[in-house]
């Protein structure tokens, strides 16, 4: 049995609503792929996509904390924001595009992703993602720095607006769980 769901989500440029039915088949739902061509490309933004092997993300990180020593924490951070607002770019935000992200992020391999809290307004909200292909395996410090920075770039893209991010719980430490709590600035400057 196929578990479906309709999902739409809106292009803040294009009048246009990209509607996507998302099943257990995953992968189908979120991409196209053209062996003859050699290509996959996002069902949402049409775009090319590639596979990265989670070893191969592995020794990126591992040769890149070896050869850039500290500057790989700020090399990793940029990266995973510029990517997390790429994957946001000209989308709206709200319940149903955060909804279909974290789907597309888990159809990718990225884990299962769970976001709770107020996303509607984006004020006060937890991510967190089971058996993250990101982090883990590394028994390193800068495990952690990537996934964070992409939600960090998704939720600042998406909302305009800049948030701190929190890692509550971490894949090396605890229950093969990577949880983060995101702040936006007005409601982190109220609590204070």
């Amino acid at each position: 049995m196929v578990n479906k769901m309709n999902q739409t989500i809106e292009d803040r440029d294009n009048p246009r609503k990209w509607s996507l039915s998302l099943n257990e088949d995953g992968l189908q739902s979120f991409f196209e792929f053209s062996l003859g061509n050699g290509e996959i490309r996002n069902r949402l933004s049409k775009g090319r996509v590639f596979v990265l092997a989670a070893d191969a993300w592995i020794d990126l990180r591992k040769e890149m904390l070896k050869q850039f020593s500290t500057g790989a924490t700020i090399i990793l951070d940029r990266m995973g924001h510029a990517y997390g607002a790429s994957v946001a770019s000209n989308l709206v935000p709200g319940r149903a595009t955060v909804e279909t992200l974290s789907k597309l992020g888990s159809a990718a391999g990225w884990g299962k992703i769970k976001v709770t809290g107020d996303i509607q307004r984006g004020k006060v909200f937890v991510v967190s993602v089971k058996n993250c292909v990101f982090c883990g395996r590394g028994k390193d410090t800068d495990t952690c720095l990537f996934l964070p920075s992409i939600i960090r770039g998704i939720t600042e893209k998406l909302y305009s607006r800049r948030y701190l991010v929190t890692c509550k719980k971490c894949i090396d430490i605890e229950d093969h769980t990577c949880e983060m709590t995101l702040v936006d600035e007005d409601s982190r400057r109220r609590r204070s």
